[in-house]
């Protein structure tokens, strides 16, 4: 399966959006993972090396914000079963600039 096809319509629709209209590694974006089960701390370190920065779990689910560049990477991860493109809940808390997706 590629990566990509791990993430609903809307959200490959939103991401395609995004890539098209920024440089891509100058933008964040925030994404919502469900992984196979509860993630592992070697499988949370792997979404960090990929670029993720953690921001909450709740048993298999994860929100984290990345480089859109990295979405495909933390995606292909075998633990990692769907994701979604979600609007950053704080985007002012951040140094680097988000992409505004929900407007």
């Amino acid at each position: 399966m590629q990566a990509r096809q791990k993430l609903g319509a809307p959200g490959r629709h939103q991401l395609k959006q995004l890539e098209d209209a920024q440089a891509p590694g100058s933008q964040r974006v925030s994404l919502l993972l469900r992984g196979h089960a509860e993630l592992s701390p070697d499988e949370r370190e792997e979404l960090v090396r990929d670029g993720a920065k953690i921001r909450t779990t709740a048993g298999n689910i994860l929100t984290v914000d990345a480089p859109v560049d990295a979405v495909d990477r933390l995606l292909s991860h075998d633990f990692i079963v769907a994701g979604e493109v979600s609007a950053p809940l704080y985007p002012e808390a951040d140094e680097e600039p988000y992409l505004d997706i929900a407007g």
